[in-house]
């Protein structure tokens, strides 16, 4: 099941499911498949290092000139910030500015952000 904390999903998200095609509802998700799941049953993937590079980026590749990949490999503690080993995204002097990266979707959903907001070309 689910994490409570993981509701935003969009359109092109993957799960193991697959990829999500449509949202019909608060409770239901088409995938690529025409599979109708419910949204208690998605099942997210895990983000790792090694689907980071399937993605095309290294462990300090940039996203954008503001942004990118930070995977911090130990446990630290900034002030009274306690950061997991994970991926986050970080400025460019290495500040992180996100939570960790856990599942693929909710690093679809910044990389999307990042790209269509900070875009140049607006």
């Amino acid at each position: 099941m689910i994490e409570q904390n993981l509701t935003r999903i969009c359109i092109g998200n993957s799960f193991k499911q697959g990829y999500i095609t449509a949202i019909i509802s608060s409770k239901e998700i088409i995938i690529d498949n025409n599979l109708t799941v419910s949204f208690d049953d998605l099942q997210p993937i895990e983000f790792t290092p090694e689907i980071l590079k399937e993605y095309g980026y290294s462990d300090d590749n940039t996203i954008h000139n503001n942004a990118k990949i930070f995977i911090l490999k130990e446990q630290i503690q900034i002030k009274t910030n306690i950061y997991e080993s994970g991926i986050y995204i970080s400025d460019s002097k290495n500040n992180i500015v996100s939570n960790r990266i856990k599942y693929v979707h909710e690093f679809q959903n910044i990389e999307s952000f990042l790209i269509e907001t900070l875009s140049p070309f607006d």
